[in-house]
């Protein structure tokens, strides 16, 4: 039923439809290698977790005995993430096209080696032109008003349908730029003195970092941050 629903779709929006653009084999192996390290690293923090809570519960024998099989198992991990780490890194820089992009995502404030990489694997390396407002739509940090009729309005709320990964990496890059760059550490107060919710101005603060990704990538220059004005 679902591939009929889709075939008579397309058949009906022949004349509109547009294909879209293929997804490179270099953005292919970048997706196959971040997949591998998210599972790397769930396995890791369970392992972590499990030896803590044994710390906690079991009497110091019986936990000794315990680390012993665990901790070989987190140490191996560790090992095997910095190696899918050097990967990426290596497969990065040996694609001019990843490594451009790359670089320029990273002169935004709040924008690191991980969330760089999974930008470049959401958007195919950013092959089709993407707006700020597309991306935070994506990523579930544009807000939408809710209105019936002319005289019903509700708070504007976040769709709960994004990208949570998007959306947890930008949560923590919000969290850095508040406290390391004055430009955002100086909207953060500003708009908490003034009554805002913590995470509403966090919401905020990730959709002005989207702003500026979409913005160093459709102009080609890295990012340069405003100094603040002298007194």
């Amino acid at each position: 039923m679902d591939a009929e629903r889709l075939c008579a779709y397309c058949v009906s929006h022949a004349d509109t439809l547009k294909a879209s653009k293929a997804v490179s084999e270099a953005v292919l192996q970048l997706k196959d290698l971040y997949a591998v390290r998210a599972r790397l690293l769930r396995h890791k923090a369970a392992h972590s977790q499990h030896l803590s809570a044994l710390k906690r519960s079991e009497d110091k024998t019986v936990y000794a005995a315990l680390e012993q099989g665990l901790r070989p198992a987190i140490e191996g991990l560790k090992k095997s993430i910095q190696k899918i780490e050097t990967a990426i890194k290596e497969l990065i820089a040996g694609n001019e096209a990843l490594d451009t992009r790359y670089r320029l995502l990273l002169s935004v404030p709040g924008i690191g080696h991980v969330t760089a990489v999974y930008l470049i694997c959401c958007t195919n390396n950013f092959s089709e032109a993407v707006s700020g407002k597309s991306l935070a739509c994506y990523a579930g940090v544009a807000p939408f008003g809710k209105q019936s009729g002319t005289s019903i309005r509700g708070r504007a709320r976040v769709n709960h349908m994004a990208n949570k990964e998007l959306k947890k990496l930008l949560h923590q890059g919000a969290r850095s730029v508040v406290v390391h760059k004055e430009e955002f550490r100086s909207y953060y107060e500003r708009k908490k003195a003034e009554g805002k919710h913590d995470l509403c101005v966090l919401n905020a603060i990730k959709n002005k970092i989207l702003l500026r990704v979409a913005s160093v990538v459709s102009k080609g220059r890295k990012y340069e941050e405003k100094l603040p004005v002298a007194a």
